[in-house]
């Protein structure tokens, strides 16, 4: 068989994570998030960029995140804009454990969402959302750069988001 003439892809996960000993203490302060979104099912694209702010909290941390969410639908629909811009925001609460290397996350309203071990630099992990199951893949990159990649497959979504953290400040 004869070589192949398309180029060799070098996958962004063969960068070396870099382990964390202490989570909590990682993810303190205020990161900038940059995140595309492809509902695979339509085609349809989007992008977020915002902010993310870990603060202490009672028992661990809070996370809070807002920022814009842009959508580009492949057409207009009635008077909306293909270029359909909102206001967004999340929050959710990152429970201490006995291993600092791990925290328990949760949603804002109570609910277990994930466990989050980044002691090897990353982490793969699993919730299921109704129907749909949610696959998380997290690597740090360095002490400032963090990516997140979702992987989302169901019966109400095909989707691949991809989120850049990049730290702006530690907290005190």
């Amino acid at each position: 068989m004869p070589p192949s003439s398309s180029p060799q892809v070098v996958p962004a996960a063969a960068q070396q994570p870099v382990a964390i000993s202490n989570l909590a203490a990682f993810l303190l302060g205020s990161w900038r998030i940059e995140r595309t979104l492809l509902e695979r099912s339509t085609g349809q694209r989007g992008e977020f960029q915002g902010d993310l702010e870990f603060s202490s909290s009672h028992s661990g941390l809070h996370y809070r995140e807002s920022g814009t969410l842009r959508w580009d639908a492949p057409q207009e629909v009635g008077s909306a804009p293909r270029d359909h811009r909102v206001p967004v925001k999340r929050d959710y609460l990152l429970r201490a454990t006995p291993d600092p290397r791990v925290l328990d996350w949760y949603f804002d309203y109570g609910d277990y969402f994930h466990q989050l071990d980044l002691s090897s630099g990353r982490w793969q992990t699993e919730h299921p959302c109704s129907a749909d199951l949610y696959r998380v893949d997290y690597t740090v990159l360095d002490a400032e750069h963090l990516r997140v990649i979702w992987e989302v497959a169901g019966p109400h979504k095909d989707q691949l988001i991809s989120s850049s953290w990049s730290r702006l400040s530690a907290s005190p």
